[in-house]
Parts: structure tokens; sequence; C-alpha cells
């Protein structure tokens, strides 16, 4: 389950693992489990949407920086593996450091044999 969800607009129940309060109706949610890992939050996103408007637009908002900040950082990632693998093949603007570097991986190649 997504712990982000209920911050804010629901609260765990103390007695029953498996349940969960919405802060703004006060009304009991099942969680499906009261296993965290099997515990599911497609009810309580399913009763902000049809009973609480402004706190569903407030989820989506939120939901939206995060899948935005996941993207940058694979982005970031990405970037980061294409730079690796242009400096191990030589593809570097200075033809003396790419050659220097091959012959760091070639004598790096040589000490593994």
């Amino acid at each position: 389950m997504s712990k982000k969800l209920h911050l804010g607009f629901f609260e765990k129940s103390t007695s029953d693992l498996s349940k969960i309060k919405c802060n703004k109706c006060h009304k009991l949610y099942s969680l499906g489990s009261s296993e965290p890992e099997r515990q599911t939050i497609h009810g309580l996103k399913l009763h902000l949407s049809k009973f609480h408007g402004e706190e569903n637009r407030q989820y989506l908002k939120r939901q939206e920086k995060e899948e935005e900040k996941e993207e940058q950082k694979l982005e970031a990632k990405l970037k980061r593996r294409k730079s690796e693998i242009s400096i191990a093949t030589g593809s570097t603007n200075s033809s003396s450091g790419g050659q220097l570097v091959q012959t760091i991986i070639f004598k790096m190649e040589q000490a593994r044999a």
C-alpha cells in the first residue's frame, strides 16, 4: 500500500490493522488485509474520487509530482549510463583522451587474463 495516500486523507485504525479511517467523513474502509505487503489502496482512491473531490484533486496532483520526480531520476540515470558507455568506448571530444581510456581498458583486460 502506498503510505503517501493515507497521509493527510486517512488514518490507520489502531484496533484493526486491515482498516483505515477517512479523516473527512470518519468512515472505516478496508485495506484488504492486515498484512502490509498485501494491502491495497484501490478502495481509498475510489472513495476520494466519489465523495471528496477536492482531496482527490490534491492526491492526483501529488501523484503527478511524484511521477515527474521519478521520471527525472530515470532520465538522470540514463544520462549517466550513456556517459559511462561513451567513456568506456572512447567516444570523447578529445581523441587523445579516448585513446587513453582505450589503453587503460586494454591493460585492465590483459591483467584479468
